[in-house]
Parts: C-alpha cells; sequence; structure tokens
C-alpha cells in the first residue's frame, strides 16, 4: 500500500517531537557532535542550508570550547521540541554545564606520607591541610596534637563524606579553622610564611586542570611557608608524553597528567627545591602493607576510564617540595 505523498506531508506536519541530548564537550568529538546535531535536525526538521550548517558549526564549537576550558565534567545539552502548527520543523537549543570533581573514594586511614611529613614538626608549627576530604588525614594529626588548618570549598561533598566518622559534623569542629575561598580565584592569598606543611595528597584533581593552574596554584601555596617549609601534593605523572586525546580525556575529568620535565617547568622562578618525587602505590605499599581495594585502585589510576595500556603509563606520585 502506497501512502498519499499529500497526506504524508500532512501527517508530517502534525508530528510532536521534544527531548534533550546531552554530551561530553570534548573539542576532538566536535564533528562527531556536528554530525549528532544535524542528524536530529534532518530527521525531525528541514535539512540544514550550507550557511545554516556554518553558523551551526561556530556555535557549538564556541560553547564546547568555552565549557571545556570552564571546568570538568563540561557537557553540550540540546534541548529540541517541534514548532507549532503551522510551522514545522524543530527548535533546538544549546546550553552548557560544569560539574565538580567528585571527591575520590579513599577510605578512612590517613596517607603514611602525610604522617611521615607531620611528624618533622613540633605541635605548636601550624599545618594547612589543602582540601579536607572526610577528614582522614587531619583528624589523626589533631589527635596528636598538631594544629592544623583547612582549606575546602568544595564543603557539601566534604560534609556529606564525614558522615561515617565519630563526630557529627567534623569540619564544624569548634578547633578546626576553616576557609571555604577556592583558592584559585584571583583575590585567594594564604596569609605570607604562616605554615609550615602544606598538604594536599588527593585534591589536585579538583584544583588543576592545566599547567597553568598547577603552577599557580604552587605560587599560592610558595608564599604561605616559611623557609624550609614543605609542600604535598599527589600529581599524575607519565614518564613520556600521553597523547593529546588522553590529555583532553583526562583533563575532561578534572585531572592533568604531567612529565618529569613539566614538573620541573612548574617551579620555574618559584623559590622552592623539589625534594621528593615517588611512586605513590610504592610508597603506602611499603609503609601500610596490603592497602584497601578502594585506596590502591585510585593510587594507580584505575578511576580515570582509560585502556590497560593507556592506564599503566600513568601513576599517582608523592611530591614534596622545600620553601628556600
Amino acid at each position: 500500500m502506497t501512502t498519499d505523498l499529500r497526506l504524508l506531508e500532512r501527517w508530517r506536519s502534525q508530528l510532536q517531537v521534544q527531548g534533550e541530548v546531552s554530551l561530553p564537550s570534548l573539542p576532538s568529538c566536535l564533528p562527531n557532535t556536528l554530525d549528532l546535531v544535524e542528524q536530529l535536525v534532518n530527521q525531525f526538521g528541514q535539512p540544514l542550508k550550507t550557511e545554516e550548517k556554518e553558523e551551526l558549526q561556530t556555535g557549538i564549537e564556541k560553547l564546547i570550547a568555552e565549557s571545556f576550558a570552564t571546568g570538568p565534567y563540561a557537557r553540550l545539552t540540546v534541548i529540541f521540541h517541534s514548532n507549532p502548527p503551522p510551522k514545522t520543523g524543530i527548535t533546538c537549543d544549546l546550553t552548557t554545564t560544569v560539574d565538580t570533581v567528585p571527591l575520590p573514594e579513599l577510605g578512612e586511614e590517613p596517607d603514611a606520607k602525610v604522617l611521615e611529613l607531620a611528624a618533622q614538626w613540633e605541635a605548636e608549627h601550624l599545618m594547612l591541610a589543602l582540601g579536607v576530604g572526610n577528614g582522614r588525614n587531619i583528624f589523626p594529626l589533631m589527635e596528636q596534637g598538631y594544629t592544623v588548618e583547612a582549606w575546602e570549598w568544595r564543603l557539601p561533598l566534604a560534609l556529606r563524606k564525614t558522615q561515617s566518622l565519630p563526630l557529627e559534623n567534623p569540619l564544624a569542629a569548634a578547633d578546626l579553622s576553616l576557609e571555604t575561598e577556592y583558592l584559585l580565584d584571583p583575590l585567594a592569598r594564604l596569609d605570607p610564611a604562616k605554615y609550615h606543611f602544606i598538604f594536599a595528597p588527593d585534591l589536585v584533581g579538583a584544583i588543576g586542570q592545566t599547567p597553568e593552574q598547577l603552577r599557580l596554584l604552587l605560587a599560592k601555596l610558595c608564599d604561605g611557608l616559611v623557609s624550609g617549609g614543605q609542600i604535598l601534593l599527589g600529581l599524575w605523572l607519565s614518564e613520556q608524553s600521553i597523547s593529546p586525546s588522553v590529555q583532553e580525556w583526562l583533563q575532561w575529568q578534572g585531572h592533568w597528567v604531567l612529565t618529569r620535565k613539566e614538573i620541573e617547568q612548574l617551579q620555574t622562578k618559584l623559590p622552592l627545591r623539589l625534594c621528593s618525587c615517588e611512586s605513590a602505590f610504592d610508597y603506602e605499599q611499603s609503609k601500610r602493607g596490603d592497602l584497601p581495594p578502594i585506596y590502591a585502585d585510585w593510587l594507580r589510576g584505575e578511576g580515570l576510564n582509560l585502556s590497560e595500556t593507556e592506564q599503566n603509563a600513568i601513576a599517582l606520585h608523592w611530591l614534596v617540595w622545600e620553601r628556600l
């Protein structure tokens, strides 16, 4: 049975469609994004003219680039709906969003590296925890009598992570000085020469998505250290340069992988000396023995959604700098 073409046209004019498609804002996948949106328009609307395709490409390319540079987990959302009769075709609205890097699930035991470095200082020497997480590092230090201040702008996430700890609301404890300003904001500053030890073993993925941001972070931390003070950061390192596509995927998740040469460039012209750079997994295993699986997986990068070959080329390292 053949449908009358005029009837088919009338039938098509009364189609009602609405929905949305959400895509990761990855610049390298721009052609794929354009193809998907164009197929959507062609399926339910009218085929795009050449100038319309060019306009669509320019708009989507700009949105993807801006959202990707703004923050992690950037997404482009295409919201589409039929035009009301007698109009035909569909209307597409494009929006972008970014999200917060989720706090890693690392259990409740402190990092052995944090405890080792803290033990070099006296109780009256002030320490700064950059990123509190669930408090697994700061509360053991406070119980040992150390004075620890905290800087945590991901407060709602951090509060949810503390529910299994003894204190009802550990981050609001009276003896914990807590700053909630985003440290990379232009006006955010540490008090000069205030701290003897600053540590951020698992935070950098949520604050340093580019080498420029990591250098800015290092410079700000350096300002807050006394001479001879130390910084501990956990950074993803690779012995050789990784492909741009892998770096882009990791940056989308809020991470950046550095080579040793790039580590040297981070501290250029800063009054810092790199004291050590070692595999976090190897160090923690040597000090603690068998590690909790969820913690070991994090140190090995198993949550980065990489292939086995790519994952084997990347490892979390403990880096320690001393303020000159």
